[in-house]
């Protein structure tokens, strides 16, 4: 009698043991980490190959060579910047800005804002004289432009507008390229676009800000 006894709180345990433990949830991941700051690129390429202009396509292509593709949100990109500003001024997108970059190498700067800018803008390191060979006027506004926009949008101050050579051992973006220059037009702007983006964020289509190039102005969408 005393076995049959035990058999029932016995099976009783074993019947407990066999049932599923509810899991916790899973966490949410965490949202990425907004851009910390910007670096500033040459393609290395002259401003048309082949009678073409050279964009973001282009450099898409020859990124891909190179083996930069990386999926985000389901989509792949192969492009390592974020941005790019052609010889006249236009500013075309890349990877999203919450996606890693592939432009420096070095995965803290990675996560930096890649921009690059069409052309060849050392003279040390320009064998086949490809133009432009300095950045032009229209590229230079764009850059200030895009440049105080991002800083303003991710509230990082704009010393961390960078260069790639500051960063790496490397000639870009070169020595005819501005940047001391840019830093100043940079923080001498960012006020005004402050209130143009505050009065904006209220209206309809309001994530998309005014760039001026070339002398005119185009509606660029904001690379999220």
């Amino acid at each position: 009698m005393a076995l049959v006894a035990l058999a029932a709180p016995l099976s009783f345990v074993w019947w407990q043991l066999r049932q599923p433990v509810p899991l916790p949830p899973a966490p949410r991941p965490a949202p990425p980490a907004d851009p910390p700051g910007i670096v500033i690129h040459h393609s290395a390429t002259p401003g048309k190959i082949r009678g073409k202009e050279v964009g973001a396509a282009k450099i898409g292509e020859l990124h891909q060579q190179r083996g930069f593709a990386i999926s985000y949100h389901g989509r792949m990109y192969h492009i390592g910047y974020h941005y790019v500003i052609r010889e006249d001024g236009t500013i075309e997108t890349g990877r999203p800005e919450h996606c890693l970059g592939a432009h420096a190498k070095i995965t803290a700067y990675n996560h930096y804002l890649g921009i690059c800018l069409v052309g060849t803008f050392s003279s040390r390191a320009n064998p086949h004289h490809f133009e432009p060979s300095v950045p032009t006027g229209p590229q230079l506004r764009s850059l200030v432009w895009l440049c105080a926009r991002l800083a303003e949008k991710y509230h990082f101050p704009t010393n961390h507008i960078i260069r790639h050579q500051d960063v790496r051992q490397t000639a870009c973006p070169g020595e005819n390229f501005p940047y001391h220059w840019l830093l100043w037009e940079v923080d001498r702007y960012r006020p005004i676009l402050r209130v143009q983006m505050a009065a904006r964020a209220g209206q309809p289509g309001g994530r998309h800000y005014l760039a001026a190039s070339s002398g005119t102005v185009h509606d660029v969408k904001v690379n999220e």
